[in-house]
């Protein structure tokens, strides 16, 4: 929930929790053209067996908390008069809210699963990491309201995201700027049929369709996949391997984005330069940059500044932990900068350039053992764990993986997953540098869903 700013200590501490309750935020976007594609997420069940800054000219930067800002956005500029604003605000005739020049702190992000699964990811050390909380989350609740009650309740509570407003991601109003879109479906064998309450949350709660599927014969993996590829644009091509025959159940989640960056990178300024990767050694990547006026924050382990789309409702955090950071404490900075969904009053206009890699990650993450480390192994293999879906042998489920995709290049940006259930120092006087050229944080946050739609640890780019 986002709220005004409290002066606690010498630090300025906006009040700002993780991706609980949070306000619209109507800021524009920038960059290059964006792809995020899809997440699609399945699950797999089988039978038992500081005053104001000055701009170019003196003139006043807007700050991200004013009204101006909230009510429009556009780019990086600089007008008639001299007045810059950043990306993806505009300047504020009634003069800029005063942000303390002092340390500011967030508040710990809500103990989500999708941030406690990432944090996870994080802590078994394999590379890069690319996750869809808003996707996972969003399939984890669909089998848990076919759970039994008590179970249900527990689910609901893990998951720390009201079911009913990720099932309300699927009613997001279509944009002309921008593609973004969730799908769901579940696929089930023959002789297993849904309980007239769950059919309900299924399909006018969640949008999912149904669909019978004999897993012993034919080509359901194909089937299933092809599903996957067509919602996320072929980004995501498969999810599912070969399925058992007693599989009795696959639930999938597909979600896509696809958007244009605001003002894109352009292409002769990308030059060949090294990267630390998290292993230590230094690889040789094409780095991206471009000089602006952007939405900025120096944290007490790092920087964070924010790359818009044309849509306003879409933006990319990025969180560049210090190189003499404690990795620890850098770690837990960036999971309140990745898993807070409003940053209207966490960054104001900065005037730098940002430099990042080009991206193509791809990623296949198996997360059953994590999730029931977090209080989900009810779920997982019980087969008296699900109620509403009724057939001659109880499913259970038994997998839950994630494939996650992502490119980033001056013209745009494609990201794409599936899961497979089988405080900060404020921008200051002097032009920043953020130069991503070691290990670093992203994450995708659209104003109208109450959790990232996609987030990412760059290990190694190349």
């Amino acid at each position: 929930m986002s709220g005004h700013a409290i002066p606690v200590e010498g630090r300025y501490r906006p009040s700002v929790r993780g991706s609980g309750l949070r306000r619209t935020c109507r800021a524009a976007l920038m960059g290059a053209v964006g792809v995020w594609a899809g997440c699609g997420l399945a699950i797999d069940g089988m039978a038992p067996g500081t005053g104001i800054e000055r701009g170019r000219g003196g003139q006043p930067l807007v700050s991200l908390a004013s009204p101006a800002f909230a009510q429009t956005g556009t780019e990086s500029s600089q007008n008639g008069g001299g007045t810059v604003v950043a990306e993806g605000g505009q300047p504020d005739p009634a003069g800029a809210m005063a942000i303390p020049s002092s340390v500011v702190a967030l508040d710990p992000p809500a103990e989500t699963l999708g941030a406690r699964v990432y944090q996870g990811l994080l802590d078994q050390g394999d590379g890069n990491v690319v996750l869809s909380p808003a996707s996972m989350e969003i399939a984890v609740s669909m089998i848990g309201e076919a759970t039994r009650a008590p179970l249900r309740e527990s689910i609901r509570e893990a998951v720390g995201v009201p079911y009913e407003s990720l099932a309300a991601i699927n009613d997001l109003p279509p944009s002309e700027k921008a593609t973004v879109t969730f799908a769901n479906a579940l696929w089930l064998a023959p002789g297993y049929t849904l309980t007239p309450d769950y059919s309900h949350q299924m399909q006018s709660v969640f949008g999912g369709e149904v669909f019978s599927i004999d897993f012993a014969t034919g080509e359901p993996s194909k089937t299933i996949n092809d599903w996957v590829a067509a919602e996320t644009n072929n980004a995501v091509e498969a999810i599912v391997d070969r399925l058992p025959r007693q599989t009795s159940l696959v639930l999938t989640n597909a979600f896509y984005f696809k958007g244009d960056w605001l003002r894109p990178f352009d292409p002769t300024d990308t030059a060949d330069g090294p990267f630390q990767t998290g292993a230590g050694s230094p690889v040789q990547v094409p780095m991206m940059s471009r000089a602006g006026v952007f939405p900025y924050a120096r944290t007490e382990h790092g920087q964070v500044v924010r790359l818009f789309y044309i849509d306003p409702k879409l933006s990319l955090t990025l969180y560049l932990p210090d190189t003499d950071s404690d990795p620890s404490a850098a770690r837990s900075e960036s999971l309140a900068w990745l898993f807070t969904t409003d940053h209207t009053e966490t960054t104001r206009p900065g005037e730098g350039t940002v430099s990042l890699p080009r991206l193509s990650l791809d990623r296949k993450m198996e997360l059953t053992r994590l999730l029931s480390s977090l209080g989900m192994g009810a779920l997982l293999g019980d087969s008296a764990a699900i109620q509403g879906i009724q057939g001659s042998i109880p499913p259970s489920v038994t997998n839950v993986v994630q494939r996650s995709v992502v490119e980033v290049t001056e013209q745009g940006t494609v990201a794409a997953a599936a899961t497979a259930v089988i405080g900060l120092r404020t921008a200051g006087s002097e032009p920043f540098t953020f130069v991503a050229d070691r290990p670093f944080h992203l994450a995708l946050h659209h104003a109208d869903v109450p959790t990232p739609l996609l987030v990412g640890y760059v290990s190694d780019p190349s």
